[in-house]
């Protein structure tokens, strides 16, 4: 969860950090967390842990 936690606060807070950043432009960001999440999730759930490196999530 702490991992999970860390990744939404590195994707988000750039955006969140610039008031002039249009609703669009945080909700695109929310969703590329959302889907980074995601798929550390399911390969938790298929491995038992989370994958070393973002880019060995499985491709689902």
């Amino acid at each position: 969860m702490k991992l999970r936690l860390a990744i939404a606060c590195v994707v988000l807070s750039p955006v969140a950090c610039d008031a002039r950043a249009s609703t669009q432009l945080r909700a695109g960001a929310r969703h590329a967390a959302e889907v980074v999440l995601a798929a550390m999730s399911r390969d938790r759930a298929d491995a038992g842990r989370y994958p070393q490196r973002l880019d060995a999530l499985s491709p689902r």
